[in-house]
Parts: structure tokens; C-alpha cells; sequence
């Protein structure tokens, strides 16, 4: 995934790679960081130590990771710029806000095939929202121990569970729009009816 965002970013400005190109070249300056690293130092205060261009290119050695990464773990860093919860609260916004714009240019780049914006897909989507919210990790107490560290994105595991229940919803010949209904009809005689309802809605399940 390193090599191909390497590459992929390389043929952003040249057609043709040699041998001498990638000895001469830096790209391999910073492989041994992983996503994890790049989440942190962007979100950090380490971050305000590198130009975007530098930023850019820690989240180019995987664009489909680092800015999930960033999603998933920005609300738990208090912005440096932030003199109290208000404001904090604003920073945040404008930190969603681009990386909303980052997952439009995520969607036009591997729709349309549109190579030429990568640059801003991974400015908005990473670089832009952490220099937005860069300051101290803290925890949010949502559960007892809860570990101060850089979280998975949670987005995949969804991501990869939906399209599970799409793809069975499709063998057994169910539009996801029709799930609304189908919940009412199996929940709605179990409310109204209690026990009742049971076989109503043994009967619809046949």
C-alpha cells in the first residue's frame, strides 16, 4: 500500500521513474512510519514542526488509511488554539467540515478516475482537520481503562458488515428499501399484541 501511494504520487507531476529518479529521490525518507505514526504526528504537536507539503506526503504512503485514521481519532485531541469548550467545539465543525470535502474528492477521484486533485483529497481529508485540531490526546471516559491511543477506524468494520448485509440481502431477493417495512411488520403485532403477535409474525416470515 506504501509502494502504491508512493507511485501514485509521483505520477501526479512525471510519466516515467528510473533507477537514478528513486536513489536521488526521498522516497524513502519516512517508510518505516506507519499510519498509526502519521495519525499521530499530524494530530500532535509534532505536526506543526513539518510544511503541508511534508504532511502531505506522510498521508500519501496510504491515502485509504491515514485519513480514517484522522476521522476516527481527531475529537479526542483538545486544539491547542482552543481557549475553552465553545471554541473547541467550533474548531471541531470546521475539522468534519473538511473532512467532508476530503471524502467528496475521495469518491470523485475513484469514480471518475480524476488522479489530478489526490493533493487536496489528502489535504482536506487529513492535513487540513488535524492542523485544525492539533494539541494534547485526551480520553472521553467512555468506559472504564479506556486507553489513551490511537484508535483503529471503526469505519471499516461497519463498512465491511453493511456490505455483508447488502450482499445477503441480495440472495434472498430483499431491497435494502424495504427494510423499514419489514421491521414494523415483524416488531409492530409483538408491541401491539404481545405473545399474541407471535405467530402474525411467524407467518409473514414464511
Amino acid at each position: 500500500r506504501i509502494l502504491l501511494g508512493y507511485l501514485q504520487q509521483w505520477k501526479l507531476t512525471r510519466d516515467t521513474l528510473t533507477y537514478d529518479d528513486v536513489r536521488g529521490s526521498s522516497i524513502d525518507k519516512d517508510s518505516d512510519i506507519s499510519p498509526f505514526k502519521v495519525c499521530d504526528v499530524l494530530l500532535g504537536f509534532e505536526g506543526k514542526n513539518y510544511s503541508i507539503s511534508d504532511q502531505l506526503n506522510m498521508v500519501f504512503q496510504d491515502m485509504d488509511l491515514i485519513p480514517l485514521l484522522v476521522q476516527e481519532n481527531y475529537v479526542n485531541h483538545r486544539p491547542q488554539v482552543a481557549g475553552n469548550d465553545k471554541q473547541r467545539m467550533k474548531i471541531l465543525a470546521k475539522a468534519a467540515d473538511g473532512m467532508s470535502y476530503g471524502d467528496w474528492a475521495s469518491q470523485v477521484v475513484r469514480g471518475q478516475g480524476e488522479w489530478g486533485i489526490m493533493p487536496y483529497q489528502g489535504v482536506m481529508g487529513a492535513v487540513y482537520p488535524a492542523t485544525y485540531v492539533r494539541g494534547q490526546r485526551e480520553v472521553m471516559n467512555l468506559y472504564p481503562n479506556e486507553p489513551n491511543m490511537t484508535r483503529f477506524s471503526a469505519w471499516l468494520g461497519k463498512n465491511s458488515s453493511q456490505s455483508k448485509v447488502q450482499r445477503e440481502l441480495r440472495e434472498v431477493g430483499l431491497p435494502s428499501d424495504y427494510l423499514p417495512l419489514v421491521q414494523r411488520r415483524l416488531s409492530q403485532p409483538l408491541l401491539d399484541k404481545g405473545k399474541e403477535g407471535i405467530d402474525e409474525v411467524v407467518e409473514f416470515m414464511k
